[in-house]
């Protein structure tokens, strides 16, 4: 889905500022994750896949260590603060002024008419 990928490649940008590191990148869209699975896949936000993976790899050649995880949403597991934290950064994100473009590709155009 287009906001998990938008994420994404924001948690991505984040930690491509960042000294090297062990990181754990928690997502509750299968299909975000998915979509970063193949290289070769085209079609559902390719640009925005195309962007995630090329900042990846530079993240990685710095000695970042970065898992993705897929982390069911609001899926009522007793405990899990992880939903109601993500929300909340997510509602503090939609305070500040931070402007980020979002690649639209022509397949992406085409599927929202």
């Amino acid at each position: 889905d287009r906001l998990g990928l938008v994420a994404l490649r924001g948690v991505v940008d984040y930690i491509n500022n960042q000294l090297d590191n062990r990181w754990a990148i928690f997502c509750d869209s299968k299909a975000a994750l998915q979509c970063l699975l193949s290289a070769l896949r085209l079609g559902f936000c390719e640009q925005l896949v195309s962007e995630i993976r090329k900042m990846h790899h530079p993240m990685i050649a710095k000695g970042h260590n970065v898992v993705f995880q897929w982390l069911p949403g609001h899926c009522g597991i007793s405990g899990n603060n992880l939903a109601h934290l993500a929300d909340e950064a997510a509602r503090k994100a939609h305070d500040g002024a931070n402007l980020v473009s979002v690649p639209l590709s022509r397949t992406d155009d085409a599927a929202q008419h």
